[in-house]
């Protein structure tokens, strides 16, 4: 806090790196769980990928970021899997920090979101664990990858 003020400080490589490692190792946790044929895959997920498709088809990018936050949030509560799924929607909270009210945003296609989202779905349905944790990894580093960019571009233009 400054002159009564707050400031966040503009997260750094580091910050995200972390923050999708963590992601993606709770994540990977998650689909071998959703891959369970024991555990149930809610209509949610589907409705969420249709609005991902919809962002996609209306040039909606930034809603279909939180849009995909919130389908990979449901893909944790339907793991049921209260401590690590807890832990996953902590970090979600943390990225939308970066995304909403520091303003980085990530240049992750929407087609892409889309396509990342229904492969892990399928693998999931399959019952098909390993082809579940490779897309819930893809997934993951497409994020990071494409927040990184975004980063290094906003990197450059404060320079």
């Amino acid at each position: 806090r400054r002159n009564g003020r707050y400031w966040i400080p503009m997260p750094s490589a580091r910050d995200i790196i972390e923050t999708y490692t963590a992601r993606g190792l709770l994540g990977t946790a998650i689909a071998r769980r959703l891959a369970d044929p024991a555990t149930v895959l809610t209509p949610a997920l589907d409705a969420y990928l249709d609005r991902l498709g919809v962002c996609h088809e209306m040039n909606l990018t930034h809603d279909a970021y939180m849009i995909d936050l919130d389908f990979q949030n449901e893909l944790a509560r339907c793991a049921n899997m209260p401590r690590i799924g807890s832990m996953f929607v902590q970090l979600s909270l943390q990225l939308r920090l970066f995304v909403t009210i520091i303003g980085l945003d990530y240049q992750y296609p929407t087609d892409e979101i889309v396509t990342d989202g229904r492969r892990l779905v399928l693998a999931c349905q399959e019952n098909d664990a390993e082809a579940a944790v490779a897309a819930w990894r893809q997934k993951t580093d497409n994020c990071a990858r494409h927040m990184l960019r975004f980063l290094d571009a906003m990197a450059g233009r404060a320079k």
